[in-house]
């Protein structure tokens, strides 16, 4: 297992792009964690995943990924192809932050 640590790393992280475009395109999937009726101030909802958790997880594996790997980078390059896809949030933003732009400008 310690050889392929930066395979199940860069895996690890596509798991988060594929779960973050799954929420994206099926807003359906959104769940909700509430224990505040426990006696616990902890709320936590499926959005607040997609901002805030998933791209920290994603960079933080990938972290992992380069510290403790094995083979060159040039051997991990499919692992950097996820990154539009977990940080799906912040590239539509970005998408319409530009479109909203073009408009504006007259582009």
């Amino acid at each position: 297992m310690k050889r392929r640590i930066d395979i199940y790393l860069g895996l690890f992280a596509w798991l988060l792009g594929v779960v973050a475009v799954s929420r994206a395109i099926f807003p359906s999937a959104s769940w909700v964690i509430d224990l505040r009726s426990h006696g616990l101030d902890f709320y936590y909802t499926s959005v607040e995943a997609m901002m805030k958790g998933i791209p920290l997880l994603w960079t933080a594996s990938v972290a992992a990924m380069i510290v403790l790997r094995q083979r060159p980078l040039r051997k991990l390059w499919w692992v950097w192809l996820s990154f539009p896809l977990a940080f799906v949030f912040y590239v539509v933003v970005a998408a319409f932050v530009v479109e909203r732009a073009r408009i504006v400008m007259g582009w």
